[in-house]
C-alpha cells in the first residue's frame, strides 16, 4: 500500500474537499489506476472527517468512476482502472443533456474519424485490416440484400473498427461516444442508394489503407462524408 499524506480538512464542504484532493493527486500523477487508498474508516481518520462525510465522498467518487471498492478480505478502496465503454456512454448522455445539436455532433464525427483514418493508414495492423475487410463484406452483403438494419449495424462496426485501428484511444473512445447519439440519426437516413455509395467509398478507403496511403485515405474519407458535411440540423439551430 502506497502512503499518501492527506490534508486534514475543515468541517465545511467536506466531501467536496475530499473529492478535489483525490482528483488533484490523480491528475498530478501521484495516484495511478489500481492504487490502494485504504478503507472508508481509515480514510475518514486520515482526512480527519466523519464517516458520513467520507461515505458521501466515496459515493461520489465511485459514481464518477474514479474509485472502486470491494468488501471482505483484500477489500477496500482503490483507484479504478479506466473503462472506455463507460466513458463513451457518459459522453453520449452528457451531449444529449447539454443539448448539443446533431449538426455539431456530425461535424465532430467527420473531423475525428477522418483524423483517426489518417493515423490508421500508417498504424493499422494486419489484424485490423482483416477485421475491416470482414465488416466491409458483411456491409456489402446487407446492401445487396436491401437489409438496411443490417447495413447500419455493419457500417457502425466498420467505423468503430477503423477508429480503433488508429491505435489512439482518445479518438476511438470519443467516436464511440458520438455514435451513442448518432445511431438513430443514421438509421433514419439509411437507404439502398446511400448504401451503394458507401460501399463504393469504403472499398476505396480499404485499398488506400492497405497501400498505407495517408493522403488518399483522407481524400476518400472526405468524399464519403460529403453528403453529411452539408447537413443542416434545422431543429437544433
Amino acid at each position: 500500500m502506497r502512503n499518501f499524506s492527506w490534508r486534514r480538512l475543515p468541517q465545511e464542504s467536506l466531501s467536496e474537499s475530499i473529492i478535489a484532493q483525490v482528483r488533484q493527486e490523480l491528475f498530478s500523477g501521484k495516484l495511478r489506476a489500481g492504487d490502494y487508498l485504504g478503507t472508508e474508516a481509515s480514510l475518514s481518520q486520515s482526512f480527519g472527517v466523519s464517516r458520513a462525510a467520507m461515505r458521501d465522498a466515496v459515493r461520489a467518487l465511485h459514481g464518477s468512476g474514479v474509485i472502486e471498492s470491494r468488501r471482505g478480505n483484500g477489500g477496500g478502496i482503490r483507484i479504478a482502472h479506466g473503462d472506455p465503454d463507460r466513458f463513451a456512454d457518459a459522453l453520449a448522455i452528457q451531449l444529449k443533456l447539454v443539448g448539443v445539436s446533431m449538426k455539431e455532433i456530425v461535424d465532430a464525427h467527420i473531423t475525428i474519424e477522418t483524423a483517426a483514418a489518417e493515423l490508421a493508414a500508417t498504424r493499422a495492423t494486419d489484424a485490423d485490416l482483416e477485421r475491416l475487410r470482414n465488416h466491409f463484406k458483411d456491409l456489402r452483403e446487407s446492401v445487396k440484400n436491401r437489409n438496411l438494419a443490417g447495413y447500419i449495424d455493419h457500417l457502425m462496426a466498420f467505423h468503430l473498427t477503423l477508429a480503433r485501428a488508429s491505435h489512439n484511444r482518445a479518438l476511438s473512445t470519443l467516436l464511440q461516444g458520438y455514435f451513442g447519439v448518432l445511431e438513430d440519426f443514421y438509421r433514419g437516413r439509411a437507404s439502398h442508394a446511400a448504401g451503394r455509395r458507401v460501399v463504393l467509398y469504403l472499398g476505396k478507403i480499404l485499398r488506400a489503407l492497405k497501400a498505407r496511403d495517408r493522403e488518399r485515405t483522407r481524400t476518400y474519407m472526405l468524399c464519403l462524408f460529403r453528403p453529411l458535411a452539408s447537413f443542416e440540423d434545422r431543429a437544433g439551430r
